[in-house]
């Protein structure tokens, strides 16, 4: 997800964008730790703390 991040961070998406890539792969079955940018980005964060 540090891809999704990434595009959204140099506004290749932007945070919808990134929440329907998410969306879609969860909907084929793959096992992502977030369902949304945000989610993910706010995890991080409190991981780097």
């Amino acid at each position: 997800m540090d891809f999704l991040a990434e595009a959204l961070r140099i506004k290749v998406f932007d945070e919808a964008d990134c929440d329907y890539f998410i969306y879609e792969l969860k909907s084929k079955g793959s096992k992502l730790p977030c369902s949304t940018i945000k989610e993910y980005i706010e995890m991080n964060a409190m991981k780097s703390s």
